[in-house]
């Protein structure tokens, strides 16, 4: 009825608009009433692209510009504020800050739910396998320099082709394995043999053989450092036997390259990990938003700089 009175109100008094049951009237109301319904199916089409006012079927059209799906039954509260954290990325993110806001806001947690650690504490293993006189490329893929566990374990099975992986008169052991750190110059060794299946751990402070303390057989107390930036690492053994190759050989005798056992050295250490950041949210606030771990950690991959690893981590 409003939308008729405010055309009728422009019309001049000939049609005799003040006669609210003639002809002309009940025409002019009844195209209003159409304009009326259209103006608000009009107005709900426009709710339905404002994330603060679409709801239900709606909320999802939205999130999917952003890859964002509802979960299992997920309120439109949560995935509207769900959608708005994803906006807010977009926006800008990576820094300490933007990252610790974004989430809270993804999750509606509060300021003592949230704790960023920059450049947590972390472990790390490497593994290969040696011949004597290899070199190996490592850095400590951190911020620090380290000194690692060293372990040294003797393969039951031989390095080399597979024609020399023959049985041999040969023992499967090493003599006198180091380990020297050609950037620094500092090595490691143990004065000994170390059977096949058997393990060498040395470490600050000692070293043990089968669970046996062998630190009195190291050559030096000191463990070669790993550093920051990329160094070599070298491992040499004793080999007392002649060692060539078959294309090789002296006038009226021969040099023949002969097998030796394999040699696994592991080097582990505690860094504080190089671009890289740990997340650590209270269980609590997932839980409140019907979420799991790896939907938070998708959230963290999307929030944060290019080339920084980002680890969640749940705590109670």
């Amino acid at each position: 009825m409003e939308t008729t009175q405010r055309v009728t109100d422009r019309l001049p008094s000939l049609y005799d608009t003040w006669d609210k049951d003639s002809l002309f009237m009940q025409l002019v109301d009844s195209l209003c009433q159409q304009l009326s319904e259209e103006g608000k199916e009009m107005y709900l089409i426009m709710r339905s692209h404002w994330v603060d006012t679409a709801k239900g079927a709606e909320l999802p059209k939205i999130g999917a510009l952003y890859e964002i799906e509802r979960n299992p039954n997920e309120s439109d509260a949560s995935l509207r504020k769900r959608i708005k954290a994803a906006v807010m990325e977009y926006k800008g993110g990576g820094t300490v800050d933007s990252i610790i806001s974004l989430t809270r806001a993804y999750l509606g947690a509060d300021w003592d739910e949230i704790e960023l650690i920059d450049n947590p504490l972390g472990p790390v293993e490497i593994t290969r396998e040696f011949e004597s006189g290899d070199t190996w490329q490592v850095s400590s893929q951190g911020i620090d320099t380290v000194l690692p566990k060293i372990v040294i374990f003797v393969e039951s099975s031989l390095a080399g082709p597979k024609s020399m992986q023959e049985e041999s008169a040969l023992p499967l052991s090493v003599t006198n394995p180091k380990l020297t750190n050609l950037e620094t110059n500092e090595t490691i060794g143990f004065n000994g043999v170390i059977k096949a299946g058997q393990t060498l751990s040395a470490f600050l402070g000692g070293a043990t053989l089968e669970g046996v303390d062998a630190t009195d057989k190291l050559t030096s107390p000191v463990i070669p450092q790993i550093l920051r930036t990329p160094c070599k690492i070298q491992y040499n053994e004793s080999i007392t036997e002649k060692v060539g190759s078959f294309d090789s050989g002296t006038f009226d005798s021969s040099l023949f390259r002969i097998p030796v056992a394999k040699v696994r050295v592991t080097l582990s250490w505690n860094t504080h990990l190089a671009a890289t950041f740990e997340l650590r949210v209270k269980k609590k606030a997932l839980d409140r938003n019907a979420l799991l771990p790896r939907d938070l950690q998708e959230f963290v991959s999307r929030i944060k700089g290019a080339g920084v690893n980002g680890i969640v981590t749940i705590v109670d």
